[in-house]
């Protein structure tokens, strides 16, 4: 690695730009995140490439974050988070086409959008980036559905809060499309936790509405801050890590397969150590990638590639 090498985080969004790559929004974590503001970082195949340095357009600081790509407007789209406490939840967008530039495109507390919230869940879909659920300054926590096309959301569950046709409320889900190019067709989503307990349920969502899955197999146990993507060589949702109910973190690693509802336990000969909130992301071919996370003191900055059949340190 060289000394491009992301700074430790945890709960950043991290996601894959068409055109561009794998790209991380490096936010630190709270309240450690104060101390810099965000920077963007590429995964170049073999190394990290820092692509927005500090001095140029970038979003204000903040942790707690999520992005998606909206393959209709062909950006990538940043929603909210934490700040600086006083002005500590946000709602605004940034956008950036090329992981170089950003650009705010609404307002902080803006009417036009989802409420303020960190920690939603966000995932790129055929018809824009959608986003689902999160937590407020105030512990409110969502189950509403919004989709970002074009510059502008949409809500996509409007008959009441919390909405009896979404999944009930959550955060810190783990949350991921089969986006292959940008855009994908199906969501997958599992666990998370409300405002007492952690969840171990899984949906899926095609579009047009939300179902619970009985799943099979070795599914994982309840959990929040699990990540997850899709890992398009094998045709399945990966997923890893996490925090268990006692607080402990995890280096567990599963896989989803969405057509037979099965979960499975996988057996990699090398892990990852344990954590919570990491980043994981794939292009669709060579790069399945997990970066950082919290263990139970500290956040991290190691870098490991998924093979199919292993965990690898980068």
């Amino acid at each position: 690695m060289t000394n491009t090498l992301p700074p430790p985080c945890s709960y950043a969004p991290f996601q894959y730009l068409p055109g561009t790559g794998l790209v991380l929004l490096d936010t630190g974590s709270y309240p450690t995140y104060e101390d810099y503001e965000c920077q963007t970082y590429t995964w170049t195949g073999s190394d990290w490439s820092l692509k927005v340095p500090l001095s140029t357009n970038i979003p204000a600081r903040r942790t707690d974050t999520m992005m998606a790509y909206d393959t209709n407007g062909s950006v990538m789209v940043q929603f909210g988070g934490r700040s600086r406490p006083g002005t500590e939840y946000m709602n605004d967008v940034n956008t950036t086409t090329n992981a170089a530039s950003w650009t705010n495109l609404v307002a902080n507390y803006a009417s036009t959008g989802p409420a303020i919230r960190a920690r939603s869940m966000m995932a790129a879909m055929s018809s824009g980036a959608i986003l689902f659920g999160g937590i407020d300054a105030h512990y409110y926590l969502y189950n509403d559905l919004w989709q970002f096309t074009s510059s502008a959301w949409t809500q996509l569950s409007t008959s009441g809060q919390p909405n009896v046709a979404n999944p009930p409320i959550r955060y810190d889900a783990a949350f991921a499309s089969d986006a292959a190019g940008g855009a994908g067709t199906t969501i997958v989503m599992f666990g998370g936790r409300n405002n007492s307990n952690l969840l171990g349920d899984t949906w899926k969502y095609t579009g047009s509405a939300w179902s619970q899955v009985s799943a099979v197999g070795s599914v994982p146990s309840y959990r929040s801050g699990a990540a997850m993507c899709w890992y398009q060589t094998g045709g399945y949702f990966l997923l890893f890590g996490g925090v268990d109910s006692s607080g402990q973190p995890l280096n567990d690693t599963y896989s989803f397969t969405v057509g037979s509802s099965t979960w499975a336990k996988l057996t990699p000969a090398f892990s990852p150590s344990v954590r919570t909130g990491a980043m994981l992301a794939s292009d669709g071919s060579s790069n399945t990638i997990l970066f950082g996370g919290r263990n139970s003191k500290y956040d991290l900055n190691d870098t490991y590639s998924w093979s199919g059949t292993n965990w690898t340190a980068k």
